[in-house]
């Protein structure tokens, strides 16, 4: 499968391998995956490309809170390699306020 910028119809670039996504639901992390970033080379557009063989580690795993402050962590360190997504828009609103609390 291709990914596309469909306004300028050209395909999307690796433009960073190996982030971590932080699956936010309710203001807390719901789930944590591994993705890269895709880039359009024309307007530069980017998007979290997550089409690993490895399945999430979701909150009720046992290794969870190591694994989320293991990303935390490098949050601090690099934070271009850690992605929050936002599972409802009120998640979102709240992180933009600065209000979230993960």
């Amino acid at each position: 499968m291709r990914d596309i910028c469909l306004p300028c119809h050209v395909e999307y670039r690796v433009a960073l391998v190996g982030v971590t996504v932080l699956e936010v639901v309710d203001g807390a992390v719901y789930a944590i995956y591994a993705a890269d970033v895709l880039s359009c080379p024309r307007c530069g557009h980017s998007i979290v490309c997550a089409r690993t063989l490895s399945t999430p580690l979701e909150h009720w795993h046992s290794s969870f809170a190591d694994a989320l402050s293991g990303a935390l962590a490098l949050e601090a360190r690099d934070p271009n390699r850690i992605v929050r997504v936002y599972g409802r828009v009120r998640d979102a609103l709240a992180a933009e306020k600065g209000d979230q609390s993960s």
